[in-house]
């Protein structure tokens, strides 16, 4: 069976789209609940510019949070990593949840100035979860 690289590349370029969309939706669900910790319902007040805005955010967020921001500015580099990793192969889901939680720990110092133990709780049980998801896959999935 031959491989046809143009069929190859056409379905790269058709599904790049709805992966970039993922992976946006992605990031921004994981940079939005901490602030739906931290503010409650008056957080969606935000969501309409919230999404589109959102690489300037979590730079803005990395940059502007005094020590949090010894953490935040290198996973920022993290994020743009994966993002660029799941654009470019075949990844399954756990790729997306591994985003989620790289946008959740950039964006989570706000939700623990304000509610500290919801934000704590949740952060720990996301990585957790990230972990195990990934440890899975992996396993699955041997690259």
């Amino acid at each position: 069976m031959k491989i046809d690289p143009v069929e190859v590349f056409s379905n790269a370029l058709a599904i790049a789209p709805i992966r970039f969309l993922f992976a946006w939706l992605s990031a921004s669900l994981g940079g939005f609940v901490p602030m739906l910790l931290a503010d409650g319902s008056d957080a969606f007040e935000g969501l309409g510019w919230y999404i589109p805005m959102f690489p300037f955010h979590l730079v803005v967020t990395a940059f502007m949070s005094s020590w949090w921001g010894v953490i935040a500015v290198p996973l920022i580099l993290v994020i743009a990593y994966r993002l660029c990793r799941f654009m470019t192969s075949d990844n399954t889901g756990s790729e997306l949840m591994v985003i989620f939680t790289l946008a959740f720990m950039i964006s989570v110092k706000p939700g623990v100035d304000a509610r500290m133990v919801p934000t704590i709780v949740c952060s720990t049980a996301t990585l957790v979860a990230t972990y195990f998801l990934v440890k899975r896959d992996r396993e699955l999935y041997p690259e």
